[in-house]
This record gives structure tokens, sequence and C-alpha cells, in this order.
């Protein structure tokens, strides 16, 4: 064989390895973006809440209202963090005339602490206290995620500071209950289209994440008065 086949024949060699590589990439790809739909919930099939407001649903306001916000959120999220103060601000304006429900949606693939923030939650949800870990999760989000030790930082909170039972909350926080709970969550999230954190749900209706305070309180406003 010349030198000009052999370094042809090389040339050929060269780029099946490279379409090799490339369609191994992309398969690789296609999995990994497969196995964060299946633990996450990502990849609905619905805009609109596929689970109405319960009783097993954590609510601030008024439970009795007929307009309702539900948000679907991770507290180890950015974003979701970034939503918190808004949130707050509504219920302390409109609280008494709507209701706020937070339901998990921890994205494992990308927060590695995200699930186990939700577990302690729902931990404290046991006891009475959901929204106050649920409040200093957000309030302390950028303290915790990287601690070493945040299993432990999350029992002394519970312990020390919302004054519950320690013992009952290491039992809860790794229960078959708590779990379940939170997998419902990501179920009924995963129905109804939830692609990301935060997603809200105003009046069982999918809606985008208003940029501002004033965006959202025109949104209630209007669904108070249609509900009139």
């Amino acid at each position: 064989m010349s030198k000009h086949e052999k370094k042809n024949s090389f040339a050929q060699y060269g780029v099946w390895i490279g379409i090799f590589a490339l369609t191994a990439v992309v398969i690789i790809g296609l999995a990994i973006v497969g196995q964060k739909k299946e633990d996450t919930g990502i990849g609905g099939q619905s805009d609109a809440l596929s689970s109405e407001v319960g009783s097993t649903d954590h609510i601030r306001g008024n439970p009795m209202s007929r307009v309702s916000l539900v948000e679907y959120s991770d507290f180890q999220c950015p974003a979701c963090g970034a939503y918190y103060p808004l949130v707050k601000q509504i219920e302390g304006e409109y609280g008494n005339r709507m209701q706020i429900v937070y339901r998990n949606f921890p994205l494992t693939q990308l927060h590695k602490n995200a699930l186990l923030a939700s577990q302690a939650a729902e931990a404290a949800g046991k006891q009475g206290k959901f929204f106050e870990m649920h409040d200093w999760l957000f309030e302390h989000q950028t303290e915790w995620p990287e601690l070493p030790n945040v299993k432990e930082r999350f029992i002394a909170y519970a312990a020390d500071d919302l004054k519950i039972d320690r013992k009952q909350f290491e039992q809860d926080l790794e229960s078959a209950d708590v779990k379940a709970k939170i997998d419902e969550d990501l179920k009924s999230g995963n129905r109804s289209g939830v692609q990301g954190t935060p997603t809200f749900y105003l009046n069982g209706a999918k809606i985008d994440s208003p940029r501002s305070y004033d965006e959202f309180k025109q949104l209630i406003d209007a669904a108070l008065e249609n509900s009139k």
C-alpha cells in the first residue's frame, strides 16, 4: 500500500472513530436526560393542576378560599429562593382572601441536598412545624446546601430552635410516610406538566412565573374578582 493510500485509510478510519464517538455521546446524553426525567418528575402531560388541594397539602392563608396558588418548589433551587420573599409578601397582603400551597419538587440531579431538605420540612410538619422549617430553609439557603453535616444541621435546628422532639424528628426524617408524601408531590407535579422550579398554578391553571410582585398582584386580583 502506498503512503497516499495509507494516509487516506487512516483519514477514513479517523472519520469513523469520530462518528462513533459522537453517536456514543448523543446516546449517553439522552440516557442522562431520561434519567433526570424519571428521577425528578420532569416531562408531564398537562399544564393544568392534576391534583386538587386537599387535606395532605401544606396550606397558608385561608383554606376556605376559592382562590388558590399552588407552588411546586425545591428548597435548594436558587430561583425558588428568589421567589420566596414574593410569595411571603403575597401571603401578607392576601392571606385572608386566598390559600397558598407548597408542594415538594426536589430536583435531585441538580441539587444534592434538595430531597433531604424536603424530608426535613415534612418531618417538622409531622409535629406541626412545616412552614417554620420551610421558611428557615429558604432564609438560610446560602448556608446549608454545601455543609458536610447538613442532616445534623437540620436536626439541630428542629430540636434547638423549633423545640420539637428530636428523636421523633430523626425517625420521621427517614420514614416511609415522609418519603411517600414527597413522591406523591413529585408525581402530581409530573402529571401537571412541571418542567422546573418554581412552577405556579393559580386556580388550577399553570402561569408563567411573574417577573415582579406587581405582576403577581395583577394575576391574583383578577382571580379574586372572577371568584365573586
